[in-house]
């Protein structure tokens, strides 16, 4: 009886290890070959389902973005408004390891942005997403009562998504300055003055 292959737990499995390569050796230098090697597969085995390296890459950032969702879905759960938008904008903080991990995968294709259309279209939709849940959470804390009167909703969130980008960017560079502690701090004093509640952690 043939083997069942679950083709899309494989691609996963490949983008896990592509993501667990460029943070172990820089983007640079992670090839099809060492990508194969490292999954135990043959190159060609790989590139059927990845047509390409730049697809092979992009597959590390697509990795990273399953994480991020997962970790609001479980953080954001049982929220909503204020609460919501808090614990949203603190999923995507490097708050522990793993999340500074992710950040060091993601920040590596920055300089790569103005010379690929998919990493830049990546990027965009990413922040778009983020951008619109994030709005939606202040829509609903303005018809709870939870937001001071008079807020530019789009601005307040562009101006957040900006120092959370600040935030993550400095903890990176300067973990012993940035603690989880920090980060919290810092974006909740962001926060707090929009509102008429008390964030919750």
């Amino acid at each position: 009886m043939p083997k069942i292959v679950d083709h899309d737990a494989r691609r996963r499995e490949i983008a896990a290890t592509v993501a667990r390569l460029i943070a172990e050796q820089m983007l640079e230098n992670v090839t099809i070959q060492g990508i194969a090697r490292a999954c135990g597969y043959s190159p060609g085995m790989v590139l059927h389902y990845y047509a390409n390296k730049e697809q092979l890459l992009l597959s590390a950032l697509g990795w990273c973005e399953s994480q991020h969702r997962a970790r609001i879905e479980k953080q954001v759960a049982g929220r909503r408004g204020v609460q919501a938008l808090y614990h949203r904008l603190l999923a995507a903080l490097p708050t522990d390891a793993t999340i500074a991990r992710e950040w060091h995968i993601s920040m590596q294709f920055w300089s790569h942005l103005p010379g690929s259309p998919a990493i830049a279209e990546y990027y965009n939709n990413r922040h778009w997403e983020s951008f619109s849940a994030g709005i939606e959470d202040l829509e609903l804390g303005t018809a709870l009562n939870e937001l001071q009167t008079g807020l530019d909703l789009e601005w307040t969130m562009r101006s957040l998504t900006t120092l959370v980008t600040g935030i993550g960017v400095s903890a990176l560079y300067n973990a012993g300055q940035y603690p989880a502690a920090t980060q919290r701090r810092m974006l909740k004093q962001a926060i707090e003055p929009l509102a008429r509640v008390a964030l919750e952690d």
